[in-house]
């Protein structure tokens, strides 16, 4: 293993890519007008040791990722600082609007004999660039021999390993990848991974490698519906009423006698003398 130092970095596999920070005014210049086109899907599955670009293939994996992102890569160089000749080699991976804006900047002028300034703003959850030609630019033209002889040696090992600006796929391994993470070909649903929840179990459409799911919920039953479960009998509850006294037990309570309803006098026959005594 090699001993690196302490601020310098390692050789990358792939093509580095300039990446510029939100709120910087950064000088370019394009050194070529012909752009490697890729189609590509960011594969983040730790699951498989995979976290990178990937080639599409325009099969499974596009169902499962998403559609392809397409991306134009140019070779450019990033001038240090304003004024100065000094940069580092970079590859500007443009995305379709951004190659857009280039292709309408270039009706202003030729861009390979001028540099372009790069204005980048944070924007919501994103980065919008703006280009702006720079036609009053000696840069280029001040250039000293042996540093454009580099920075054409650049460019051609650019479009010699083009296969570096993702990594290269085929079917048959996004089958493979596919396979090992239990995904659901016949559902063909995105793989993308999500909140564990009772309700959503596991992180992908077919779960998680050894996850385990919760216990079903068994569905509502109604009223008429018949019953799979043998039902748990419960007595109906009965009211405390009040128990009647035994006999003999009430002489320690005071009774108080209701006196008996009046009844009318009972009418017999009446004699001529007792009518004629009623009516003198």
């Amino acid at each position: 293993m090699p001993v690196i130092q302490f601020g310098s970095k390692m050789k990358s596999p792939y093509l580095e890519q300039w990446r510029p920070e939100p709120g910087t005014l950064v000088s370019i210049s394009l050194l070529s007008l012909n752009p490697i086109g890729t189609q590509s899907h960011w594969v983040d599955l730790s699951e498989v040791q995979i976290r990178d670009r990937c080639q599409c293939v325009e099969g499974f994996c596009c169902k499962a990722f998403g559609p392809a992102w397409l991306t134009y890569f140019f070779p450019i160089w990033v001038y240090d600082k304003p004024g100065s000749v000094e940069g580092t080699f970079f590859i500007f991976g443009a995305t379709a609007t951004q190659y857009r804006n280039l292709i309408n900047l270039a009706q202003a002028g030729d861009l390979l004999h001028f540099d372009i300034q790069v204005q980048c703003n944070q924007q919501g959850a994103g980065i919008q660039t703006s280009f702006t030609i720079m036609p009053n630019s000696t840069l280029r033209k001040s250039m000293p021999e042996d540093m454009i002889a580099k920075i054409q040696g650049s460019v051609d090992t650019f479009y010699q390993e083009e296969d570096k600006l993702c990594r290269p796929m085929t079917a048959e391994a996004y089958n493979s990848m596919l396979q090992k993470v239990n995904y659901d070909f016949h559902a063909s649903l995105p793989l993308i991974k999500k909140q564990f929840t009772p309700a959503q179990p596991g992180f992908y459409p077919n779960g998680v490698p050894g996850a385990t799911p919760p216990a079903p919920v068994p569905p509502a039953l109604g009223p008429f519906a018949p019953r799979s479960v043998p039902e748990t009998v419960i007595p109906y509850p009965i009211p405390p009423y009040p128990t009647p006294p035994a006999p003999g037990s009430m002489q320690d309570v005071e009774v108080t006698q209701i006196p008996p309803k009046p009844t009318a006098p009972t009418v017999g026959p009446m004699t001529a003398e007792e009518l004629q005594s009623m009516l003198s």
